[in-house]
């Protein structure tokens, strides 16, 4: 019997999935509305499923989530991660689309939708990082810092705290 291996939880996303065949498989003739956080490997293979949809006829469009506040100011909202905002916004996609909405007016609601949610994720403990062998926490440093990625990336800033009395 072959055992699979866990899933690594920090590991880059594979970058052969093939999207654009369950885009076509339920794709009703309204075209293709893919909605995603903005990150690297999700708008790699999200563009490129809209390339493939694109060279059999079918239309797409993209939203591309960017809610978290942390992340970059508003000058650079594009460089902004979608999180928490991710769920709220493919709800509202997919309540657009059950409704009968074409796809530009899915569109449209899905991007007021992505314009006006905004989030910010906050983290109390540690993780471990694949490939480490101890947990990795700020609050052990006794450092408060914003803007953590789950991927890992440096935080945006980073200050010196007392450890609070709750704990």
């Amino acid at each position: 019997m072959r055992t699979r291996r866990p899933a690594a939880t920090f590991s880059r996303r594979r970058t052969l999935t093939p999207f654009s065949a369950p885009a076509q498989a339920v794709e009703r003739g309204k075209g293709v509305l893919f909605v995603y956080g903005n990150y690297a490997g999700d708008n790699l293979n999200f563009d490129m499923a809209a390339e493939l949809l694109d060279t059999v006829g079918i239309e797409s469009r993209t939203v591309r989530v960017m809610d978290d506040v942390a992340s970059a100011p508003k000058e650079r909202i594009a460089d902004r991660r979608g999180i928490a905002g991710d769920f709220y916004v493919i709800k509202i996609a997919g309540a657009a689309t059950a409704a009968g909405l074409g796809l530009e007016e899915a569109y449209r609601v899905a991007a007021k939708a992505r314009d006006n949610v905004f989030s910010i994720g906050v983290a109390l403990s540690g993780c471990t990082f694949r490939g480490r062998k101890s947990r990795f926490s700020p609050c052990r440093r006794m450092r408060s810092s914003s803007a953590w990625a789950f991927t890992g990336s440096p935080a945006s800033s980073e200050k010196k705290f007392s450890a609070p009395t709750i704990w």
